[in-house]
């Protein structure tokens, strides 16, 4: 009878404890988080980007609220505390990060080659680029070094390269280059620009440093799982020196 007893009072505090695990995580706010749209990577949340996002909240059993959307009104919504994450955000060690309006996570997960994409008869000089007009993302113009113009989308800033009415566009090459690749563009030049880290933007309120520490734990965790390590791979190339004038040029 004292057995039966005992197994019956341990049940029910095992079922406590599963109810009010339970009750705490649905009362758990979810960390809201803004990642900025860009073609093949992050469309809708079924992309491997956002999956990827969804696992590291997992990871440290956080709720997660994912919206996906332009990165400058990502960052927008950023500086208004109105999510609490913003990513990718492509870090320049040249910008100091305590004059950003946000905090900078600490773990980064890939590194990413910035690309000049040019018509392949202009001559550039790559000491003095501030001279030409040149356009990026409307979220990394802060991010380039030097004044630059934003682009309406990237295909429309490729599209004026391409035809020689833009000096330029400086962009991610994972993303500009299966653009460019599948719309056959025969008059793009490709320049190295840059290798930048992509982190994550955090808010600067009371949730920074839990969201830091979500990001710490997910990043080392999700690194060695075979799905994202090959997302990350692709992502983390080093640069490819394929010039479009002679892949599609006559």
């Amino acid at each position: 009878m004292s057995r039966i007893v005992f197994l019956v009072v341990m049940m029910s505090m095992v079922f406590c404890a599963q109810a009010v695990h339970a009750k705490s995580t649905s009362n758990q706010q979810p960390i809201r988080i803004a990642l900025g749209y860009a073609p093949s990577i992050t469309t809708t949340l079924d992309d491997v980007f956002p999956r990827f996002f969804q696992r590291m909240a997992d990871v440290s059993n956080k709720r997660a609220k994912i919206q996906i959307m332009p990165l400058k009104r990502a960052f927008m919504l950023l500086d208004k505390q109105q999510v609490d994450l913003l990513g990718p955000y492509i870090h320049n060690p040249q910008i100091k990060d305590l004059a950003l309006p946000f905090d900078i996570s600490s773990s980064s997960f890939w590194n990413i080659n910035f690309v000049l994409y040019v018509h392949k008869d202009k001559v550039i000089d790559m000491n003095d680029l501030s001279a030409l007009k040149l356009q990026t993302d409307r979220g990394w113009t802060d991010i380039i070094g030097f004044d630059v113009g934003s682009v309406v989308t990237l295909e429309s800033g490729i599209r004026k390269v391409n035809a020689n009415r833009l000096d330029g566009v400086i962009y991610a090459g994972v993303v500009a280059d299966p653009l460019i690749k599948r719309l056959k563009l025969k008059n793009i030049r490709r320049i190295f620009f840059s290798e930048f880290e992509v982190k994550a933007a955090i808010a600067k309120n009371s949730r920074a440093s839990e969201v830091d520490a979500m990001i710490t734990k997910g990043t080392s965790v999700l690194k060695s799982s075979s799905e994202f390590k090959a997302f990350i791979n692709s992502n983390a190339i080093s640069f490819d020196s394929w010039q479009p004038y002679e892949l599609f040029g006559d």
